[in-house]
């Protein structure tokens, strides 16, 4: 017997998180498609961690290029850092010189707000990204 649709549990974050992923990641691709610099990739991802936090009815606050100890890093979600590169910057090796290069970037802003524990992750134009 099926119960009815007002006493239903809510669906978890992970719920929601499984069914917006392929939406969120439309999202981006279109983003980083019309993005002429990493500030309009950077508007576009914003624009879509925000429909997915209404939606998901969560608060999710980003801060961008704000400086922590020796760097700028593009957004700073809760424990996640972002940083955005132009189209072409990145590769799928990791051991690409430019990947190198932010991967390194990446680890110098962890190693910077190191009290909290992070999660960081590169974004480029188009996806995929270098994930550490």
């Amino acid at each position: 017997m099926e119960r009815p649709e007002n006493s239903r549990s809510q669906p978890s974050l992970d719920e929601i998180v499984t069914r917006s992923a392929a939406a969120i990641a439309d999202q981006i691709r279109a983003a980083a498609t019309m993005a002429k610099s990493e500030m309009d990739l950077q508007i576009g991802v914003a624009a879509a961690l925000k429909k997915f936090a209404g939606d998901a009815k969560i608060t999710l606050e980003g801060h961008h290029n704000i400086t922590i100890a020796t760097g700028r890093p593009d957004s700073v979600y809760g424990s996640v850092i972002v940083e955005y590169k132009e189209p072409g910057n990145l590769s799928p090796n990791k051991d690409a010189a430019n990947n190198k290069k932010v991967i390194e970037q990446l680890k110098k802003r962890f190693y910077d707000m190191r009290p909290r524990e992070l999660m960081v992750a590169p974004v480029r134009n188009p996806i995929p990204s270098v994930m550490l």
